[in-house]
């Protein structure tokens, strides 16, 4: 199958049949309570939920609103994120996560052949082979930034969908709008995961493509952006047809009623946004430059709220870590939880791991602990 250009095109679609998702399981007791963490796993907004998203919800659930049918087609966000994002209704799918939407989008189109660069979340990959879809890897293992389609084509041949990360996780890279475009003149459809866009800095984001490329959708995260990741809200921009026809494999069931309560928040979100940039503008170069200077850890350069790490020690080096998992556990014993990285797609060797931007006393706590737990004092 050739590229084709599908500029202002609109992709293919499957007949829509609908899955009954299986139960998901849960842990028997949940150990968080029992000392006090640093989760550094978490790429939510260090700065939490805001007050007034603390407040209204108290009060939905005071005024009884919460025993009350959500609206499934979450008309008041979608009016909000209209306003916010400068886009109409229409073009505005509202679900409980990205990776949620993600799936509901691979099932409504028909079995492509779909690039994604990595390293990625297995979930990029896991969505699209439940689908039906096949799945080719991309990768420019030096900087781990989304390859160029022209030279991805010439490398893996064919193909003619994609999914980008804008910042990608964990390698926490932006994707220029000229790649982007250029993935969207040749592929039939292209998914950007922006989310955590809200929460990086310098970076582009793909939604104002939406309105020249029919064949483009942007999956945003309102749980990450605003620091509740217990409450799962999350939602996608496309074209009126793409929305349209995702609808009939998603009948909104899951939503919940946060999703409205929260909604009047967004119009006054200024302040608080402004505070989040300066944090993410003050910490993510801070923690970045910090823990490169730990013995022994190589740092890729971050665009977004989360640092991708590796820690492979010389054996022959007297170091009180001797390798990435022993390093992660004696943080843990510490009570800080980083993320491990073994065994996502497209990490080459082992000792990677991401460590998600806090506040700078988090931050400060971390390096702090994790410089005792790799220098050995020597002691004569």
């Amino acid at each position: 199958m050739g590229l084709r250009l599908t500029h202002g095109h609109v992709p293919p679609f499957r007949k829509a049949e609908r899955i009954v998702p299986k139960a998901p399981i849960t842990l028997p007791y949940d150990m968080r309570h029992e000392m006090t963490w640093y989760d550094f796993t978490n790429k939510s907004n260090p700065l939490g939920a805001p007050k007034e998203i603390v407040r209204s919800m108290q009060d939905s659930l005071v005024s009884r609103e919460l025993s009350y049918s959500p609206d499934p087609q979450g008309h008041q966000l979608r009016h909000m994120l209209s306003m916010k994002l400068n886009i109409p209704e229409k073009y505005i799918l509202v679900g409980n996560s990205p990776t949620q939407l993600m799936r509901l989008a691979a099932e409504a189109f028909p079995p492509s052949k779909v690039a994604i660069p990595v390293p990625c979340p297995a979930s990029y990959f896991n969505s699209m082979k439940l689908a039906g879809h096949s799945v080719v890897s991309l990768q420019m293992q030096s900087t781990f930034a989304t390859p160029q389609v022209y030279a991805a084509n010439e490398t893996i041949g064919d193909f003619n969908a994609a999914i980008i990360g804008n910042p990608s996780i964990p390698a926490s890279r932006f994707s220029t709008r000229k790649t982007v475009m250029h993935y969207a003149d040749v592929c039939d459809w292209v998914m950007v995961d922006e989310s955590y866009f809200d929460l990086s800095y310098s970076g582009e984001s793909m939604i104002s493509l939406i309105n020249k490329y029919k064949n483009v959708m942007v999956l945003r995260s309102i749980s990450a952006t605003y620091g509740m990741p217990g409450v799962p809200i999350a939602y996608m921009v496309a074209s009126e047809e793409i929305i349209s026809h995702i609808k009939e494999f998603f009948d909104g069931s899951s939503n919940t009623m946060f999703s409205e309560v929260i909604s009047d928040f967004l119009r006054n979100d200024h302040i608080y946004m402004e505070h989040t940039h300066d944090l993410m503008d003050s910490e993510i170069p801070w923690l970045h430059s910090m823990l490169s200077k730990v013995p022994q850890m190589e740092t890729f350069a971050p665009d977004g709220n989360f640092i991708l790490c590796k820690y492979d020690p010389d054996p022959s080096l007297y170091l009180g870590a001797k390798s990435c998992n022993d390093l992660l556990h004696k943080l843990q014993l510490k009570g800080f939880l980083l993320q491990n990285l073994q065994g996502w797609p497209g990490l080459p060797g082992k000792g990677y791991f991401s460590v998600a931007v806090r506040t700078r006393e988090e931050n400060e706590a971390l390096i702090q602990a994790m410089r005792s737990t790799v220098v050995v004092e020597m002691h004569l």
